[in-house]
């Protein structure tokens, strides 16, 4: 009786192993790795970068990314490719901004989705929808060239408030003066904000700041 037990035991664990087996060769053989591609500029184009973009809905993109760079495709959505950067942040670009190649068009082997819709904005609950506020902003520190020349100006600097707060994609958009371009960004970058709420939940929202560099006498 015993005996005929364990028979019964030892075949109900082949079978699950045999069905174990299969199952994980089948999930290995259809989980595909991530689709890689890289930046394209085209050779005749002056431009050493292309616009990218928070959703393709959006008209104004929030940074650049260089050409060359290797992206991670997630997917294909009209003209719209959706990317990871080198940094892990997911962004929207051009179709035709993207290759197999670096450094030579080849189209990327992705089976495109439906163009996204887009939809009139309407009036917001101002309580669940508002763009993001600054909580902590320290002044910038004055470079000592500026100080010694008796500089002043200021920089604006286009950034994306991300949903912790935190500034992201931090850039120069127009300086009165290069000198404090590099010191405008380490400002900005220790700033802190109360994030954006779409529909009541926290999302990334692009703005632009001005950092002002005054001598007080």
């Amino acid at each position: 009786m015993q005996r005929l037990a364990r028979m019964r035991l030892n075949r109900w664990a082949f079978l699950f192993l045999f069905v174990s087996m299969m199952v994980s060769g089948d999930w290995a053989q259809t989980k595909k790795p991530p689709l890689v591609g890289y930046v394209y500029c085209a050779s005749d184009k002056p431009e050493h970068s292309v616009p990218v973009f928070l959703d393709p809905c959006l008209k104004f993109p929030v940074g650049n990314i260089s050409c060359g760079e290797k992206l991670d495709v997630v997917s294909e959505s009209g003209l719209w490719l959706k990317v990871v950067n080198s940094d892990g942040i997911t962004r929207f670009i051009k179709s035709g901004a993207a290759s197999q190649k670096p450094e030579q068009f080849m189209p990327l082997d992705i089976e495109a989705g439906p163009a996204p819709v887009c939809k009139a904005p309407t009036e917001p609950d101002r309580a669940e929808n508002h763009p993001p506020s600054q909580v902590f902003a320290p002044g910038p520190d004055y470079p000592p060239s500026a100080r010694l020349a008796k500089k002043e100006g200021y920089v604006s600097i286009g950034l994306v408030v991300g949903i912790d707060g935190v500034p992201h994609d931090v850039r120069v958009v127009s300086s009165t003066d290069k000198d404090f371009d590099a010191k405008a960004i380490e400002a900005v970058q220790r700033w802190r904000f109360k994030p954006a709420l779409k529909d009541g939940q926290p999302v990334e929202w692009p703005i632009e700041v001005s950092v002002n560099f005054h001598l007080y006498h």
